[in-house]
């Protein structure tokens, strides 16, 4: 994404709104096929992500699946849903494009006023954190990042690897102070 922007705002830096618009409606037209491909979870963030992942997925040999419902009553900024899912997936990606047959799998659900986004991949072995190397751009900021959109949110960010599986789990109350989800609890 960071290298789509780039183009698109030295477009309009440069005075070339029509070279901007053309790219962005090639990328839309990208994205459009993309999201044949995908259940649709009811949050249009979460579908472009999850679109962009399976294309990403398939083309590193990796089996994804994904399942289940954004609810409308989630109190997530699009920005913040953006910095959830795309560093579970992400980081995901990364680990099981490693391995022959690697898998990735995304689950979301809405119950008792919480919601939970899970993301489980294999991973061979416990992620280490990246070394930091000069003139390198940093990584190893995603769960942090997923961690700290939990805290703001009220809810709860778990991470964990098992038996060569990694998995990310947030748990976010669907009621901020005055606002119910949709089933009025």
């Amino acid at each position: 994404l960071r290298k789509h922007v780039r183009i698109l705002r030295a477009d309009l830096a440069e005075g070339r709104p029509d070279e901007a618009a053309a790219y962005l409606e090639e990328l839309a037209e990208d994205y459009d096929h993309i999201l044949t491909l995908m259940p649709v979870t009811g949050n249009r963030v979460a579908d472009l992500l999850l679109g962009d992942a399976a294309h990403r997925y398939h083309a590193a040999g990796c089996t994804f699946a994904a399942q289940g419902k954004v609810p409308p009553t989630l109190p997530l900024s699009d920005l913040d849903m953006s910095r959830l899912l795309g560093n579970a997936l992400d980081n995901a990606v990364r680990a099981a494009s490693q391995q022959p047959r690697g898998d990735v799998s995304v689950h979301f659900a809405a119950q008792a006023g919480l919601f939970l986004l899970d993301c489980t991949n294999s991973a061979p072995a416990e992620p280490q954190p990246v070394p930091r190397r000069r003139g390198v751009r940093p990584r190893g900021y995603g769960l942090l990042i997923m961690e700290q959109v939990a805290r703001q949110y009220g809810g709860t960010f778990l991470h964990e690897w098992k038996d060569g599986r990694y998995r990310v789990s947030v748990l976010l109350p669907l009621k901020t102070q005055g606002r119910e989800d949709a089933a009025g609890e």
